[in-house]
């Protein structure tokens, strides 16, 4: 019996990251796009479906932090030009 394959994998359309066993496309959750597997959209790939689902939520995890990092340097920036009076 040949084991499933679960990848972690990213969307090239609107950069969605989601779970997959498929072997040749997957559809995107999120933009529906029909999107062929190759090795630059696998993020990470096990047998064990839990492993899988770990990594997807430490990744999605990691973007949300880097979102609201990012975020903050916008507001802090945003505050320094206002405060300067230069705009």
């Amino acid at each position: 019996m040949v084991s499933r394959r679960y990848k972690v994998v990213i969307c090239k359309k609107c950069g969605h990251i989601q779970i997959t066993y498929a072997e040749k496309c997957f559809q995107c959750f999120r933009c529906g796009e029909l999107i062929k597997l190759d090795q630059s959209i696998i993020l990470y790939e096990t047998p064990n479906p839990s492993k899988a689902r770990e990594k997807l939520v430490a990744l999605k995890t990691e973007i949300q932090k880097l979102k609201r990092e990012k975020q903050s340097i916008q507001d802090r920036n945003s505050r320094v030009w206002k405060s300067d009076g230069s705009n």
